[in-house]
């Protein structure tokens, strides 16, 4: 599997089990999210801007 996209990959407690902050564009995350629909669930969290202050 390619891993190029992915920025940072975290571990956390709660209910989700790990944070994966990528970026892809439309067609590569469909690509994406079919290859790890394989292993496990996820939900698609998506941020359109950054706070710069």
């Amino acid at each position: 599997m390619d891993f190029d996209h992915i920025e940072q990959f975290y571990k956390v407690s709660g209910e989700a089990c790990f944070i994966v902050l990528a970026h892809f564009d439309n067609n590569e995350l469909d690509q994406y999210l079919e290859k790890i629909s394989n292993y496990a669930r996820y939900t698609v969290e998506n941020t359109v801007g950054e706070n710069l202050v």
